[in-house]
């Protein structure tokens, strides 16, 4: 007897075969996510008034109750009763040509503000000067007395000793402070070039210049500034960007170097030494933002995280430049001592840059400027087309975002680098961007 039996086909895969049939599938989910992710357009905020020209105007802030946009040659704008911004002006805080003089700090709920002005006596060194300014009701700013700002370069890092060889030429970089009651503070970075010079035998005049010490510290005063003290960290020797906060019961210090770390160190209002700099960030692209309000920090920033490997090919990361700035925000609480986790605001936006941020109470907005890519034969002159301006907000102190959105007509009106400002005040969002102003009520 025969025993039927059935036909069956065996398939052998070589090692490279095997290597294929695994990747292909990937890399087609990859070309799939990537086209979604182009494709399918983010929401548009149609709930935004009609853009309205607005211009000069170089930050925003809450001083005193309101809020007030700060422009260059001297000129505030403060926000009415009836929603309407009037224009003062001051002639002390008026800048030199090529100098500036913009605010140190601002007391949100009190009259109180500090000026930093910055006038060159030469092409390389900066004067610093210091112009309090008050604002009482009927929102009227008043300027005081200019004080001289002079730090003793010595006293910083010791005075070079007479075979040094070299001469000490220091640099003050000044931070945002805050005032509370009759002190102030501001933070300070300074860094330091050795500078050699020699005749050669040829009687050629040549001048050398290397990089010296750096100190992080801060300028404490009890007197509403009439008199500083100057006080160094010695646990940061960087210089960059750095900032002073007064949350609840605990003191921040933020300090950003001129790669990609921001540090912090905190001292409680019982304690006598600062703690040892912990890491917040090691992707900072460029500069921070932070606030303090309702005993938590909100810290907000532009993160450049870098993919790599098969990473790059899902998400379409030909440009590793200013295709992965991503906007990301975390807070600190007084009540636990404990940062937050970072969170990616952004979404799947690509080309994100200049952020800002502004919160009142439990209330946070951020927004920025997304650059558009362009395609074709026009992408050889500029790779970017016209931005549009982007914001996500939180009504429960950082814990939980919306997703972005674009500002309708902001496409149209943002032109190529916009730089937007934004506030938030009384419930309503302010947004001003290249000469534009817009504004909608914050949503619940």
């Amino acid at each position: 007897m025969t025993r039927a039996t059935s036909a069956s086909i065996q398939v052998r895969l070589t090692p490279l075969k095997l290597v294929i049939a695994a990747v292909v599938p990937l890399l087609l989910i990859g070309v799939l996510l990537s086209w979604a992710k182009t494709s399918i357009p983010f929401a548009v905020d149609t709930k935004w008034s009609k853009p309205v020209p607005m211009d000069n105007v170089i930050c925003l802030c809450h001083w005193n109750g309101t809020a007030v946009a700060i422009g260059s040659g001297g000129v505030l704008r403060i926000l009415n009763q009836a929603g309407q911004w009037e224009e003062k002006s001051v002639a002390e805080l008026e800048p030199a040509e090529n100098g500036s003089c913009l605010p140190l700090f601002v007391d949100r709920e009190g009259p109180d503000a500090m000026f930093l002005d910055v006038r060159f006596s030469n092409k390389v060194e900066a004067v610093h000067s210091l112009v309090p300014v008050t604002m009482t009701p009927p929102n009227k700013p008043v300027a005081e007395r200019k004080i001289p700002l002079q730090v003793d370069a010595d006293a910083l890092f010791g005075k070079p000793g007479e075979n040094a060889g070299f001469t000490r030429e220091v640099h003050m970089l000044y931070g945002g402070g805050f005032v509370d009651g009759a002190e102030f503070y501001v933070p300070y970075a300074a860094c330091s070039d050795q500078v050699t010079e020699r005749i050669t035998s040829t009687g050629t005049h040549q001048k050398g210049i290397e990089s010296g010490p750096s100190q992080r510290g801060f300028l404490w005063s009890g007197n509403r500034g009439r008199a500083w003290q100057l006080i160094p960290l010695a646990q940061l020797n960087t210089a960059g960007q750095s900032g002073m906060y007064r949350v609840g019961s605990t003191d921040c210090y933020l300090a950003a170097d001129f790669g990609r770390n921001l540090w912090v160190l905190t001292k409680g209002s019982t304690a006598t030494n600062w703690s040892q700099p912990a890491l917040l960030c090691g992707t900072l692209n460029g500069s921070y933002l932070a606030t303090a309000a309702e005993r938590t920090l909100h810290l907000c920033w532009m993160d450049m995280r870098l993919k790599k490997g098969l990473g790059s090919f899902i998400y379409g990361d030909s440009d590793v430049g200013r295709k992965n700035n991503q906007v990301y925000y975390r807070h600190y609480r007084d009540s636990d001592g404990k940062w937050s986790k970072g969170i990616k605001l952004s979404g799947s936006l690509s080309y994100c840059e200049r952020p800002t941020m502004s919160v009142e109470g439990e209330r946070i907005v951020v927004a920025w400027h997304n650059l558009g890519e362009k395609r074709g034969i026009t992408r050889r002159i500029s790779p970017y087309a016209s931005a549009a301006i982007y914001y996500a907000a939180s009504k429960d102190a950082g814990r939980t975002w919306s997703s972005p959105s674009k500002i309708e007509h902001s496409e149209d009106s943002a032109g190529n680098y916009p730089c937007p400002n934004v506030i938030l005040h009384q419930k309503v969002i302010h947004v001003f961007y290249n000469g534009i102003y817009q504004r909608r009520d914050f949503p619940e």
